[in-house]
């Protein structure tokens, strides 16, 4: 370092010339480090649209595939309630027929009846259960896209 002391006393001190030659060195790693960052920003840009169209590809997917499951779900819904309806109307008719030929109402025709009733409670209740397993399914795999996506930001960012 070239300073010049003064007085015994005096603390050194830089001259003009070596304040500007640190001056000059740092102002040239400013200007590189400017020119970079400007690189950095148009990749970075780069990497937003690019993460973005695929995001919307993505999402534009999970849709569909939504669309799709929530129809197959309905029409499987009302295929399903058709026939128990058809079975609970069929088996109505029957009951009808047995107890007017029955007149003193066999106990075993009202086993029969409170075992098919169940059956049919069953079938309603599964189906109920199905429909919300598979609604359930949908925001599940709907989430873990958006998580997918997430998490495939964070990398491309290098946060994780």
């Amino acid at each position: 370092m070239s300073a010049i002391l003064l007085e015994s006393y005096e603390a050194d001190v830089l001259t003009h010339e070596a304040i500007d030659v640190h001056l000059q060195y740092l102002r040239s790693g400013l200007d590189g480090v400017q020119q970079a960052l400007s690189g950095l920003r148009d990749k970075l840009d780069q990497l937003a649209a690019s993460v973005d169209a695929k995001l919307q590809y993505v999402n534009a997917r999970i849709d569909a595939l939504a669309a799709s499951t929530e129809h197959r779900i309905d029409a499987l819904a009302a295929s399903t309630e058709h026939r128990i309806d058809a079975l609970a109307s069929s088996l109505t008719e029957k009951i009808e027929r047995a107890d007017s030929m029955r007149a003193a109402g066999d106990a075993a025709l009202n086993d029969r009846l409170d075992k098919l009733t169940d059956k049919v409670s069953q079938i309603a209740d599964t189906l109920a259960q199905v429909q919300g397993q598979q609604k359930a399914l949908l925001w599940l795999l709907s989430s873990a896209g958006t998580i997918a996506a997430a998490v495939s930001i964070a990398r491309t960012l290098e946060w994780i």
